[in-house]
């Protein structure tokens, strides 16, 4: 059983695995994305920001109210009330959010030319990609997004991960991306016989800088770790790592390009050790 749409409002259903397929619903707008979190229960989005949501396998669509005009490329849910839509138009990207089915959406971010896909592995941790080469990355259900260095500038148009550290991205060109990390560390720079006698941060570099910096830390054994970023009241502003690291040399790239200029605070806790740098975004 499987469902997809496309122009003219048309959306088709197979309980075949494709031999035959059997339109629920014809138009005049163009569908983009279709999503089912269950044999009965999905949601469409459209050229113009619509999302149709059914209960019953496709028999009835209702309308939802998305609160944007913009075209929303992809929807994705974790479970049945909470999910994502991203899309652009015009030439700004957009991701919205809905914690109750879809009865609400709201605008979690804003920026860059185009949203193109989503993807979460649990209600927290989510990937969102689009052009040129963007990647976005979550660890709050998307209440606040870091940018990962992906390396290229393609159109990014899906994104896929098979555990919080495995994943794919694809885009134009022929581009093929993989992750084993989150795509959250740039590298671990040791040599396999050679681990730090201790831990260490170091102070970012460029400081000031704009918009990206470089953030090093030594592990001298294997620990859960994290680095997050601070603005100037102690709010977390971005995760940028959340995971077990092997000892070794790790550099990480921090991009700021949708912050404020101003002081933040980068603190890595790893094992016992626990220390903070100030960074100075200065746009």
């Amino acid at each position: 059983t499987g469902w997809t749409v496309g122009y003219e409002g048309k959306i088709v259903k197979t309980t075949n695995s494709g031999q035959n397929w059997i339109p629920q619903t014809i138009g005049s707008v163009q569908y983009f994305s279709v999503f089912f979190i269950n044999q009965t229960t999905g949601w469409v989005s459209d050229w113009w920001g619509g999302i149709l949501k059914t209960t019953n396998a496709g028999l009835n669509w209702l309308p939802q109210t998305s609160g944007t005009n913009k075209r929303l490329y992809e929807i994705f849910f974790i479970n049945e009330n909470t999910g994502w839509a991203v899309g652009f138009y015009p030439g700004n990207g957009i991701i919205i959010n809905t914690t109750n089915g879809g009865i609400n959406w709201t605008t979690q971010f804003q920026g860059f030319q185009e949203l193109d896909a989503v993807y979460f592995v649990n209600p927290l941790k989510g990937w969102v990609v689009g052009k040129p080469g963007v990647i976005l990355y979550t660890t709050d259900g998307g209440n606040n997004w870091t940018q990962q260095n992906s390396g290229v500038t393609n159109s990014l148009y899906s994104v896929n991960f098979i555990s919080e550290s495995t994943g794919w991205a694809v885009g134009t060109q022929g581009k093929i991306l993989k992750t084993t990390t989150g795509g959250i560390i740039v590298g671990n720079k040791s040599q396999s016989n050679k681990l730090p006698v201790s831990y260490k941060l170091y102070q970012n570099y460029p400081n000031p800088f704009n918009p990206t910096t470089t953030i090093k830390f030594s592990l001298p054994e294997k620990c859960y770790t994290s680095l997050i970023i601070y603005d100037v009241l102690g709010k977390e502003t971005a995760k940028l790592i959340d995971s077990d690291l092997k000892g070794g040399e790790y550099e990480i790239i921090w991009n700021a390009d949708n912050f404020n200029s101003g002081i933040y605070f980068c603190t890595l806790t790893a094992g016992n050790y626990k220390k903070t740098v100030k960074l100075v975004l200065a746009k």
